[in-house]
């Protein structure tokens, strides 16, 4: 296994030197940040899926009602009134919050994104909080025009610093994001626990982390909340465009750094879109916003050797027609599956994990993400296929996921929500951000890179992940990659590979719809690229 400075110098952004990296997309944090360049001695433990995400969501919330004592800093795209412990089991999510809100000693703040998919119930949350002793709470519209607060992460500030924690990933604490590992494909479960009837099967990735880095997630939250734009962008209204900004007052304790509690390196990252038109997001994003999201990706995408491990919601290459078309090679270097048949045509396998269907979540625009995949894959497996008959290393794997019928009920797809990246079992990136250009540059996302010299952390991690798929207990689950991709091609238990084909036609108005609604720009001007 590598040191673990080689492994830091391959696979961490190094902010301080920017040199080092193609001029675009800007390598650096955005203006103002306190979040450190990387932490090491983490402890960071894998959540799949929403149930033991909320489980643990809901223990650590406990803890600190429990002591009467602490902070907790909560950030979500979507917030209803899900029950962490399964439906109709405990309390709400909601109530949890509220009951610690209620602690002598304990201080909760809730940041609760007011964009139109979002509002209505984000809205409803607020006004509960509100009505139930929350009053740290609010509607925040800081994102260029037809943007989201993506990021969804938890802070628990325990009083010991040493015991302080967060839950950082792609679940939200909504109905929609709690399933439990088995998927189940029909909802007529027991009164108390389960899914909620009527929720589809997801799949979802979260990640527990102690140590260093939770300072760096502390900071994520406090610079939002106490940014200047905080006079116009913090709602504690329902929605409305000039509803009263929120009087809200700021966070004054800074971060506390941490001791060591573990073996992982962690860089904080993430995506904060430029203020389109001036003035409707964050102060920073005024100038550039931060791209660190994006740029790590594509850094990461172009040093792996031997193999990219993808989870993702989207899976789409940018713009459309898309980027990797171009004419302008530095547009097309900037393109994500760009990078990816690249890789694939230098020897590296790339392997991917989808929906079968976006629409089952982006009714309005689904097809018009659904169609963008087809065209990227089929991409993809053309270059893959050049590869396989020239006798090559570089291949593209790609399959969804769909729980088996019975004769009680008919089979069901599993809704891919996860967002993981993971290259060479060296280094895995897991958050918020979708592999699409809305998240690279356009939403607020949060992700976090990681690294290990002392354990197996992140051939684990896809290990893990492939025993849930295939069905097959993580000792059945071979450790090298190429082994175990031999049973992975083969599907079984919930995967199911299949082999993209020619798309259709576009979808009518498919380039306004995709480019201007489902997946919009707002990096750095394009105009600064080189010819």
């Amino acid at each position: 296994m590598p040191s673990l400075e080689v492994l830091r110098g391959k696979w961490f952004l190094n902010f301080r030197r920017p040199d080092l990296y193609p001029a675009f997309p800007p390598i650096g944090r955005h203006r103002g940040s306190h979040v450190a360049d990387y932490t090491d001695g983490n402890a960071v433990v894998l959540q799949i899926d929403g149930q033991l995400y909320m489980e643990s969501w809901y223990d650590y919330i406990e803890e600190i009602w429990n002591r009467q004592a602490g902070r907790i800093y909560h950030a979500n795209l979507k917030m209803d009134g899900v029950h962490p412990l399964g439906h109709n089991s405990g309390p709400s999510g909601r109530e949890c919050l509220s009951t610690a809100a209620g602690r002598q000693g304990v201080g909760v703040h809730a940041l609760l994104c007011r964009n139109w998919p979002s509002v209505l119930t984000n809205a409803g949350t607020l006004l509960w909080f509100l009505t139930h002793g929350v009053p740290h709470a609010c509607l925040d519209q800081r994102y260029p025009a037809r943007g989201s607060n993506h990021q969804k992460f938890t802070c628990f500030v325990n009083p010991d610093p040493n015991r302080s924690k967060a839950l950082v990933g792609s679940i939200d604490i909504n109905v929609s994001r709690w399933d439990t590992q088995e998927h189940l494909q029909h909802d007529d479960l027991p009164p108390r626990g389960g899914r909620v009837p009527g929720e589809t099967p997801t799949h979802d990735l979260g990640l527990m982390v102690m140590g260093p880095a939770m300072a760096d997630l502390e900071w994520t939250f406090i610079e939002r909340w106490n940014d200047p734009s905080r006079t116009w962008g913090m709602r504690r209204s329902l929605p409305h465009p000039h509803s009263e900004p929120a009087a809200l007052p700021q966070i004054v304790t800074p971060a506390r750094q941490r001791r060591p509690a573990g073996t992982q390196s962690v860089q904080v990252l993430h995506s904060y879109g430029r203020a389109l038109p001036r003035n409707t997001s964050y102060s920073w994003c005024n100038d550039r916003g931060e791209y660190s999201i994006w740029a790590s990706y594509l850094n990461a995408i172009k040093r792996a050797q031997h193999f990219i491990y993808i989870e993702d919601q989207y899976f789409v290459p940018f713009n459309w027609p898309p980027w990797y078309r171009s004419s302008r090679p530095a547009l097309r270097e900037i393109d994500l599956i760009y990078q990816l048949g690249q890789r694939i045509r230098n020897g590296v396998k790339v392997v991917v994990v989808v929906p079968r269907a976006t629409g089952q979540e982006d009714a309005m625009v689904g097809v018009n993400f659904d169609y963008q995949r087809s065209v990227g894959a089929h991409y993809l497996e053309t270059i893959a296929q050049r590869q396989r008959q020239a006798g090559g290393r570089g291949d593209f794997v790609i399959g969804y996921l769909r729980n088996g019928s019975n004769r009680a009920h008919p089979a069901v797809n599993i809704y891919v929500h996860s967002k993981v990246m993971i290259c060479d079992d060296e280094f895995v990136l897991c958050g918020s951000a979708n592999v699409n250009r809305r998240s690279m540059t356009h939403d607020s996302e949060l992700q976090l890179g990681i690294v290990d010299a002392q354990t197996p952390f992140v051939r684990d991690f896809r290990r893990y992940l492939w025993s849930e798929h295939l069905r097959i207990p993580i000792q059945g689950i071979p450790a090298d990659f190429n082994s175990g991709l031999v049973r992975f091609r083969q599907g079984g238990g919930i995967l199911v590979i299949y082999t993209p084909r020619a798309p259709d036609p576009a979808p009518q108005n498919h380039r306004h719809r995709f480019n201007q609604v489902a997946d919009p720009y707002a990096g750095p001007p394009l105009d600064s690229l080189p010819d």
